[in-house]
This record gives C-alpha cells, sequence and structure tokens, in this order.
C-alpha cells in the first residue's frame, strides 16, 4: 500500500482531496493540518510522496522543506500552493519540490493524478 501526505490547512480542499483519493485502490492517506503535524507525520509514517501547501500555520511550507532538505529525507514532493510568484517557485523548486502548481490555475484532479503517477513510479 502506497502512502500519501497532505499537509493543507484548508479543509474545502482536504475534504476534496479525500474524495479523489477514496476512488482510488492500494492509497493510504494521511492528512496534517500544519506544517508541524506535517514533519511529525513523515517521521512517523514515511510517504511516498507529499503535496503540500506553502501558506501553512506553525510551520510553514518552505520551513518544513529546509527541514527536510537539512535532514536528507528525499520523499517526492508536489507543492499546490496560491504563492505564486517565480521567486516563490524558483525557492521551493531549490528545496527539492518535484512539481510546483497553482491553486488557482489546477484541478483537484491533475495534482491527485501527478501524486498517483510518482507513486507508481
Amino acid at each position: 500500500m502506497k502512502k500519501i501526505l497532505i499537509v493543507e490547512d484548508d479543509q474545502f480542499l482536504v475534504n476534496a482531496y479525500q474524495e479523489k483519493f477514496s476512488k482510488i485502490k492500494d492509497v493510504k492517506l494521511n492528512i496534517a493540518l500544519d506544517g508541524n503535524q506535517g514533519l511529525l507525520s513523515i517521521e512517523k509514517d514515511k510517504p511516498d510522496a507529499i503535496i503540500l501547501d506553502l501558506a501553512l500555520p506553525n510551520l510553514d511550507g518552505f520551513q518544513l522543506l529546509r527541514i527536510l532538505k537539512n535532514e536528507q529525507i528525499e520523499i517526492p514532493m508536489i507543492v499546490a500552493s496560491n504563492l505564486g510568484s517565480k521567486k516563490d517557485i524558483k525557492q521551493a523548486l531549490s528545496l527539492g519540490v518535484e512539481i510546483y502548481y497553482i491553486k488557482s490555475d489546477t484541478s483537484i484532479k491533475e495534482i491527485v493524478d501527478k501524486a498517483i503517477e510518482i507513486i507508481k513510479k
């Protein structure tokens, strides 16, 4: 069973992800509502892929990415964020993000499909 962690504080989006992933067999979904929960979940139950928002309470997505990079924890990362500046995108990619989506320009289905593609590699 493959594990995907979603680190997202918007409950509407969490519900939408859960709905889309519920139709996919052999995927266990974990949810973290802030960066601290995300870090704990990564350490406890190493996921096969992570869908990460950057604007999070407590520990933001950039801080989480820096911690993972410093600890040399390599997990495929998909960022889905409303932060869309070239600087933010460049920074996230330099911290090991595989693909960067801007939420307003991307469907949940597209993000879920990319996560499934990543874990099946």
